[in-house]
């Protein structure tokens, strides 16, 4: 026999709710409920935080050094500061670093010719932003000329 809080009337075991006013009196009913909708969730929200690792290092690979390369030659070649571009540091000479999942900083050189016989070597830093499927973004280009 089990009571109820609210009428203190006495009823039978396995009652559910007061015929009187309605309470809920399987509290242990509600409580698993409840644990199981949390439990439920968290298992749910792991789950989608595992794949979104599992995205980001299959990302992570998708880049190489090669990619990046190429993209920032393509940058200093279009910069207005480099005209005449006659030779270019091959990737093995570059510096390609990853600096997060998105970006990356390249250093190398650009050797120009503004005059027959003269040959100009600038070194080159930028910081370039992969936003996926080749599309490149340049955050930073910095120039330095060596004569």
């Amino acid at each position: 026999m089990i009571t109820c809080p609210e009428c203190e009337i006495g009823l039978p075991d396995g009652t559910r709710r007061c015929p009187m006013c309605d309470r809920l009196l399987s509290v242990r009913w509600l409580v698993l409920r409840t644990a199981g909708a949390v439990l439920l969730a968290a298992v749910l929200g792991l789950g989608l935080w595992g794949s979104g690792k599992i995205k980001n290092k299959l990302a992570w690979r998708q880049t190489t050094p090669a990619d990046v390369y190429r993209a920032a030659r393509a940058f200093v070649e279009k910069n207005p500061a480099v005209r005449g571009a006659v030779n270019f540091s091959k990737l093995e000479e570059s510096q390609v670093e990853r600096w997060d999942l998105k970006r990356w900083r390249v250093a190398g050189y650009v050797e120009t010719q503004p005059k027959p016989g003269v040959k100009i070597r600038t070194l080159y830093f930028c910081v370039l932003r992969d936003n996926g499927g080749g599309n490149w973004t340049i955050e930073d280009l910095h120039f330095e000329r060596l004569e």
